[in-house]
């Protein structure tokens, strides 16, 4: 809570413009994307290459994203049926506002056909593992890790659970609009990435 109070107008949004920890904030988003432009040699660029080496194809940089992290998504798993489109990813995320990465899957469906606004079009699913393939996932988690570690030595694994579990009050994230709904936002909404919107998820351990 100290870190999101150090960036954040917590309960005084409309402080924004005049609130330290918002010129702090956009220095370092600032930075990031001019070395994304530059491409420049970084501890990101260096892992990312890694994973390419392993994966190949299936790697998704998303460090062009407007927020201050570095986030990848790693294509595991594509099914096309005849009512709906399976996706299955690991994502890794670093934040740069605070020292805590943090690794998860998600499951994503994509239903076909429907017009009933009842029914989400889109479901999405995080998760650290299911138990029938527990053993392949902390594996893979393993790897990966284990290369990320070596050019974020000084950072530490938070569970990706706790960071959406917990939840802030009269704030937002600086990439939703001023007229917003002040809904509660979630730690990793504050600190890893807000691009996963309140309500169309489902967070599992």
């Amino acid at each position: 809570m100290k870190t999101i109070n150090e960036y954040y107008p917590v309960g005084i949004t409309a402080m924004k413009p005049w609130f330290a920890g918002f010129e702090k904030y956009t220095q370092i988003l600032t930075e990031k994307i001019n070395l994304v432009i530059s491409k420049e040699r970084t501890p990101w660029v260096d892992f990312i290459e890694k994973l390419q080496s392993e994966f190949a194809d299936s790697i998704l940089d998303m460090d062009y994203l407007q927020f201050p992290c570095h986030l990848v998504k790693i294509t595991l798993k594509k099914e096309h049926h005849s009512d709906y489109e399976f996706e299955r990813y690991l994502v890794v995320n670093v934040s740069l506002l605070c020292n805590y990465y943090t690794l998860f899957f998600e499951d994503r469906f994509r239903f076909k056909d429907y017009t009933n606004d009842i029914i989400k079009p889109s479901i999405t699913i995080l998760f650290s593992r299911k138990l029938s393939e527990k053993v392949h996932f902390d594996d893979l988690v393993t790897k990966i890790e284990s290369q990320l570690v070596k050019y974020f030595g000084n950072y530490s694994r938070i569970n990706h659970k706790l960071l959406f579990d917990y939840k802030v009050e009269a704030v937002l994230p600086y990439t939703e609009g001023e007229g917003e709904q002040e809904v509660p936002f979630s730690f990793y909404q504050l600190l890893f990435d807000s691009f996963y919107k309140p309500n169309h998820f489902y967070v599992l351990d």
